[in-house]
Parts: C-alpha cells; sequence; structure tokens
C-alpha cells in the first residue's frame, strides 16, 4: 500500500487533525454559547442568578476533573480512543442539555459536558505537534 503524503502528512494524518480541530470548534462552542443561553435558560427553568453561578462553577470543576482523567486515560488507553469518547460524550450530553426540566438536571448534563470538554482539551492538543 502506498504512503500518500500531502503537506508532509498521510490522509489519515489529516483525518485525525481534523477530527480533532472539530472538537477544539465544539469545545469552544460549548464554552462560549452558555453565556449566551443564561438568560433564556432562567427565563425557562426559573432559576436564580446563584442558580446558575453554581451550575457554572460545576462546570468548570467537572472540566478541571475531566482534563487530568483525559490525559491519564489518554496515556492508557490510547488517544485516538479517548478522543473519541470525549468529543462523543460532550456533544451527545450537550444536546441533551436542552431537556433539562430544573436546576439539578441542568447541573448533572453540565457536568457531563465540562468532564467531556475537559477530557477533549489535553487529548486533542497533542495530535497538533
Amino acid at each position: 500500500m502506498e504512503d500518500r503524503r500531502y503537506f508532509g502528512t498521510t490522509k489519515y494524518g489529516w483525518r485525525v487533525v481534523l477530527f480533532s480541530g472539530a472538537g477544539w470548534l465544539f469545545d469552544g462552542y460549548v464554552i462560549n454559547v452558555w453565556p449566551l443561553a443564561i438568560p433564556f435558560v432562567m427565563t425557562d427553568l426559573h432559576l436564580t442568578v446563584q442558580n446558575i453561578g453554581t451550575i457554572t462553577t460545576i462546570y468548570f470543576i467537572a472540566y478541571t476533573l475531566g482534563t487530568l482523567v483525559g490525559g491519564t486515560l489518554s496515556d492508557y488507553l490510547g488517544r485516538r480512543s479517548v478522543l473519541s469518547f470525549s468529543v462523543l460524550l460532550y456533544m451527545f450530553v450537550d444536546a441533551l442539555t436542552a431537556t433539562a426540566q430544573g436546576f439539578w438536571s441542568l447541573g448533572i448534563f453540565r457536568f457531563l459536558t465540562g468532564t467531556g470538554t475537559g477530557m477533549e482539551l489535553p487529548t486533542g492538543s497533542t495530535f497538533y505537534h
């Protein structure tokens, strides 16, 4: 089988970089769309500013934990597997966030989304070096 290279990288390498880049794109989306959605979430779910602050804190704690766990799991299970899992996890759970019925369900969904986006950060970045 011929190893075709495009700009110094194989076709498979480009797929990995594109998937990783898409992960970072959606990671940025998940982080940046939350502040825009807060007024609507507060109104629809009857949440207070304190509730939103708590849910945002839950997200960032999960993001930190996901970063620590994601990098470690990548060393043991492989970067491709962990990257795929993390991106699929946070995309699926972030979509489920639309079904949140109140503070607790929204908090759980944001925790799982934070875990997935956090896992993607150290894993996806290794594909660019």
